[in-house]
């Protein structure tokens, strides 16, 4: 039998008061773990990416540089066969003029007309401002150092005395070499023609991964000048060498998109077929992607770094 008690009280000492924990729901992640977990591999994939280009330009490019090279070398040879090598004017930039031998350095190279960081890329760039080498008046040529196969790279070994040989739509040029030296950035004596004899000035950067200044092989004709021809008077910035070549921002970013929408494929592609038919599909279109988008984003780097 149970017995109840009513009427009985409660005292205010007897009740014990429970509080509400003072945090967030566990359901709620904490904001520095999910910064982390975010920030990590973000940093990751852009690390890899920048090691990805470095490696692009100091071995990738010369791929690109190889393949412009054989370009341009069929293009000249059958030009100059049949008579109708450019020979001066206004010459569409890219457009091969010159054969360049240096013995001394194993330099054998097809010379396209502009200096920009697009044509530099395939080789040898001449100023369009210059005369065109063998003529009289300094011929100014410019090539890269360190990058897409780096045809100036041990230029600062030339010693006077040595020669230079150059084959245009006008014939053969010898030129001796009278000194190697480096000179400021800012300084536009290294286009000026000093003399009428004729002159032939490399230009490649210095130092060779700083492109802060120019270093200089000057050349005096060795053999008679062939005549003169018109050109222009004035060029870009851009083509003075140390700089990059700002109009490829446009071309980077269609890169960047067409890199966008392959990883978008390749992901879709990933989801619906099987792993090794995904990947066969993918890996070349992502591949070549990327190589696009490197080759315009070297266009931004000096162009004769």
């Amino acid at each position: 039998m149970t017995t109840t008690t009513v009427g009985s009280s409660i005292d205010d000492d007897d009740i014990e008061v429970i509080e509400a924990p003072d945090h967030e729901p566990e359901s709620a992640a904490p904001r520095p773990r999910m910064a982390r977990a975010v920030i990590r591999p973000a940093l990751g994939i852009a690390a890899t990416i920048l090691l990805a280009f470095v490696l692009f330009l100091l071995i990738g490019s010369r791929l690109t540089a190889a393949r412009d090279q054989e370009l341009r070398e069929r293009t000249l040879r059958s030009e100059l066969a049949a008579g109708s090598a450019p020979i001066g004017g206004r010459i569409d930039p890219g457009t091969p003029i010159a054969i360049l031998t240096v013995p001394d350095l194993g330099i054998r190279q097809i010379v396209a007309e502009g200096t920009t960081a697009t044509v530099t890329a395939g080789g040898p760039g001449h100023v369009r401002a210059t005369p065109m080498p063998g003529q009289a008046g300094n011929s100014v040529l410019i090539a890269r150092r360190t990058t897409f196969g780096a045809p100036f790279r041990d230029l600062d070994r030339l010693e006077p005395g040595d020669t230079i040989g150059v084959v245009t739509g006008q014939g053969r040029a010898r030129y001796r070499v009278t000194e190697v030296t480096t000179t400021a950035a800012d300084d536009a004596t290294v286009f000026a023609t000093t003399s009428r004899r004729g002159e032939l000035t490399l230009l490649t950067a210095d130092p060779p991964r700083d492109a802060s200044r120019y270093l200089v092989a000057r050349a005096r004709l060795a053999s008679a000048p062939v005549a003169s021809t018109p050109h222009v008077r004035r060029v870009e910035a851009a083509e003075t060498g140390l700089v990059g070549e700002g109009s490829g921002i446009g071309a980077l970013v269609l890169g960047l998109i067409a890199l966008a929408a392959a990883a978008l494929g390749a992901t879709w592609l990933a989801l619906r077929w099987r792993p090794w038919s995904a990947y066969l599909v993918s890996v070349p279109v992502l591949v070549a992607a990327t190589w696009w988008v490197f080759e315009c984003a070297a266009t931004l780097l000096p162009a004769a770094l």
